[in-house]
């Protein structure tokens, strides 16, 4: 009888070990929120001069680039990571003005997932003092934001379906002058300002959408000057852009599969190039990586999705393959190949400071790799 009990009592302990699996398997906001608490990925870097900002699934890490190569701890800041368990906040992005640290952060949850947990926010907006990272103010909003820019005295944060901008002339008490949301499931990624003609612009990554520019000069009449999709003649449907990088005239923009397209014959990845010299009338050319460089691993959102410029190059993260290069010295962009980073097997998050020191974050942590391009990054 004993011997039939233990063995009921083992048989129901692997049923609830195979049922509570199956449900945390299924179950992606719940996965991830468990993977992530192990498992702490950076989303974006900055640096201003030696001192590194990291964002991510740990908060905000400031960090010293020392002279070895190491990145040495001199402050952190999760507290705002704490507010739930599924979909609690991350730190998303950020940019310095002055002695201030404005910090981006979102719910983890993409697309239309929402939580139902005590506390849940979509996003929120952070000013922190930049020395200790202690947070002076929160600014709460409703929309997972992503990238935030300053002009000046203008920040320009994006996020999944909509954007807001700010007047940050007093840096403590930004003045919300815009705002623009969708019920439409838009996506405003990267960012960057485009000062042109006595005008001032804002380009947006659209993932699979494209790109949009919108005149900003006035704050009370923000419109769109141009949408631009990835498919035509020269490219399939199935692509999406994450990053943009901007050297007048020309706007760079990562070219990637969506995750139903990658391994397809649709498949393609490299950057665009938009020429801005005209506003009213924008050109392109499509620069692609040849597929011998491919990387095979599949991880988040298809890459590139971040872009480095220095000096006469443009770096852009490639998987387990490292770091794909392009020669954008002349008005005709060229591939030059794939610089392999040591240690690092899946790139993501990527930036370079202006000393040509190459940061590279790990897809499954927050850990920084610096390499350095002035040594080490001929092709």
């Amino acid at each position: 009888m004993m011997h039939l009990k233990k063995r009921y009592f083992i048989v129901s302990l692997i049923s609830i070990f195979i049922v509570s699996f199956g449900y945390i398997y299924k179950n992606i906001p719940l996965r991830t929120a468990i993977y992530r608490s192990f498992y702490k990925q950076s989303t974006y870097i900055i640096s201003e001069g030696d001192t590194i900002y990291s964002f991510g699934y740990f908060g905000v890490r400031k960090q010293v680039l020392e002279n070895n190569g190491n990145l040495r701890l001199l402050a952190e800041n999760d507290s705002f990571c704490h507010n739930c368990f599924v979909g609690h906040l991350i730190g998303r992005s950020g940019v310095i003005k002055g002695d201030y640290l404005y910090v981006a952060t979102r719910s983890y949850l993409g697309g239309r997932w929402k939580s139902n947990s005590k506390g849940y926010q979509k996003g929120m907006l952070l000013i922190m003092c930049k020395s200790n990272l202690r947070i002076l103010k929160r600014i709460e909003v409703d929309y997972s934001m992503i990238e935030a820019k300053i002009y000046k005295n203008v920040l320009v944060v994006s996020g999944l379906q909509g954007f807001d901008i700010y007047d940050i002339g007093i840096p403590l008490s930004p003045q919300l002058t815009h705002s623009f949301r969708t019920n439409k499931l838009w996506e405003f990624q990267g960012c960057e300002f485009i000062n042109a003609d006595t005008a001032l612009y804002v380009a947006f990554a659209r993932w699979s959408d494209g790109l949009s520019i919108y005149n900003i000069t006035n704050p009370s009449k923000v419109c769109p000057v141009a949408n631009l999709a990835i498919q035509d003649t020269l490219l399939p449907q199935g692509l999406q852009t994450f990053c943009l990088k901007y050297i007048p005239p020309y706007l760079y923009s990562s070219l990637a599969p969506v995750p139903a397209t990658i391994g397809t014959e649709k498949d393609r990845r490299g950057i665009i190039v938009y020429d801005l010299s005209d506003i009213n009338n924008i050109t392109r050319e499509v620069v692609l990586i040849p597929r011998t460089d491919w990387y095979q691993s599949k991880i988040g959102d298809p890459q590139p999705s971040h872009i480095g410029l220095y000096e006469e190059n443009m770096y852009t993260n490639f998987g387990e393959k490292g770091v794909a290069v392009f020669d954008v010295k002349d008005a005709v962009v060229k591939y030059k190949g794939i610089i392999k980073i040591p240690e690092v097997n899946k790139i993501l998050p990527l930036h370079i400071t202006e000393k040509g020191i190459l940061l590279v974050g790990d897809y499954k942590d927050g850990s920084i790799t610096s390499f350095n391009l002035n040594k080490y990054g001929s092709i």
